[in-house]
């Protein structure tokens, strides 16, 4: 139990270090040389998650749905938790092209700290706007400084991986037929 502690504690010290002083937080992460540091963070971000939507739905009801909600949050975590490889790895590309420096590792950072404000408040009114936001706020000054580019360059990156969401998303409607 105390491992649990001291590894909760440790992965709430890096959060705030995160949201309160982003720039240097990032340039810490430089000096990382594996995933294991951003993949437990992430783990720690999406079972906070769980936990919260737990408690939600407790005190907000108590009905048969519950255990198969339940169910059903745990498996859309680890879900989310598979799709951040992918997610860092289209990241990847567009940063390759657009000139980025960094590994597949700083792309897996970016992707996996970008959306921890979103993560955690994304359920709220108000703000879960405010935790998005301060999400692509993090994911464009985690790009420059970890794959070494300029805001003009982030912003095409973000503009080329907006642009690649519509039209796949157009794909998947016209696939659909809707």
């Amino acid at each position: 139990m105390e491992k649990v502690v001291v590894w909760f504690r440790r992965e709430s010290e890096q959060l705030v270090t995160l949201v309160k002083t982003p720039e240097k937080f990032y340039k810490t992460q430089l000096e990382e040389t594996n995933l294991k540091k951003a993949r437990r963070f992430y783990i720690f971000i999406l079972g906070v998650k769980i936990v919260v939507t737990f408690c939600e739905v407790i005190l907000l009801s108590f009905s048969d749905l519950n255990a198969l909600f339940l169910i059903s949050i745990v498996v859309s975590s680890v879900i989310i938790f598979g799709l951040g490889y992918l997610g860092a790895g289209v990241l990847h590309l567009f940063a390759k092209l657009v000139g980025g420096k960094g590994d597949y590792k700083s792309s897996f950072q970016i992707y996996v700290y970008g959306s921890a404000p979103g993560l955690l408040i994304g359920r709220l009114p108000i703000l879960g706007m405010v935790g998005y936001l301060y999400g692509i706020y993090l994911t464009f000054l985690a790009i420059q400084i970890l794959h070494r580019i300029s805001k003009k360059k982030a912003f095409l990156l973000f503009v080329l991986i907006f642009l690649s969401a519509l039209l796949l998303q157009a794909f998947s409607f016209s696939v659909a037929g809707v």
